[in-house]
C-alpha cells in the first residue's frame, strides 16, 4: 500500500534523526507511536486525535503522509461527531495532496450526510 509505505518512510526518517542521543530516540519511538496509534480505527477517537495531531506537529513528514496523517484525524472527528473539525482535515488533505481519491469521498460523503453541521 502506497501510503503505509510512506508513513512507514516517516518512522524510518525520524529514528535515524534520533539515533544521534538516547533522548532523542525514545521521542522517535514516540512519534512512530502516535503514527500507529493515528491509524489504529480500533482506538478511542480522542486517543486518535491526539496522535494525529502529534505526529503532525512533529513537521517531520512528507506531503503526502502530512495529508494520510490529516485523513486520519479527520475519519476520528468524524467517529467523534465533531463534523467541522473533520471537514477541516479532509479539506487540509485534499489541499497537500488534490488527487487524494479517499479524503475526496470522505470528505464528500460527509457532506452529504451530515450538511447542517458542517461549514462549507
Amino acid at each position: 500500500m502506497r501510503a503505509a509505505s510512506g508513513i512507514t518512510l516517516l518512522v524510518s526518517a525520524v529514528i535515524l534523526i534520533g539515533a544521534g542521543s538516547a533522548a532523542r530516540a525514545l521521542s522517535a519511538i514516540g512519534i512512530r507511536t502516535a503514527v500507529h496509534n493515528c491509524q489504529n480505527a480500533d482506538l478511542a477517537s480522542q486517543v486518535r486525535i491526539e496522535a494525529c495531531s502529534e505526529a503532525i506537529h512533529t513537521n517531520l513528514a512528507s506531503q503526502g503522509v502530512l495529508a494520510r496523517l490529516y485523513f486520519h484525524r479527520a475519519a476520528a472527528y468524524e467517529a467523534a461527531n465533531d463534523f467541522d473539525h473533520a471537514l477541516q482535515d479532509y479539506n487540509k488533505a485534499l489541499e497537500l495532496t488534490p488527487d487524494f481519491a479517499e479524503a475526496k469521498a470522505d470528505r464528500a460523503r460527509l457532506l452529504e450526510q451530515h450538511p447542517a453541521n458542517t461549514a462549507k
